[in-house]
């Protein structure tokens, strides 16, 4: 990895990304290195990275549709963990 040096940083853009990444966790360095490499991507990059996300979830295992109507429908019980664990 290489340095880079920024200079004649508005105070009042310095404030408000050391507030952002203050909110986010992180040190203003990694806030800003995390701007920096995603603008450096392509959209093409962007939805890979986003695939990569996906494919790392679990797979959808209830059918959210049919919770719904049963929801509605007062057969399924939000107070119930049996019911909602089935």
């Amino acid at each position: 990895m290489t340095d880079l040096l920024i200079t004649g940083v508005d105070e009042a853009v310095l404030e408000k990304l050391t507030q952002r990444s203050a909110a986010r966790g992180v040190s203003l360095e990694d806030h800003l290195r995390n701007l920096l490499t995603a603008e450096a991507l392509s959209y093409q990059e962007h939805l890979a990275r986003l695939a990569a996300l996906r494919d790392m979830q679990p797979a959808q295992t209830t059918d959210s549709t049919t919770m719904l109507r049963d929801l509605r429908d007062g057969a399924l019980d939000l107070d119930d963990e049996d019911a909602r664990a089935a």
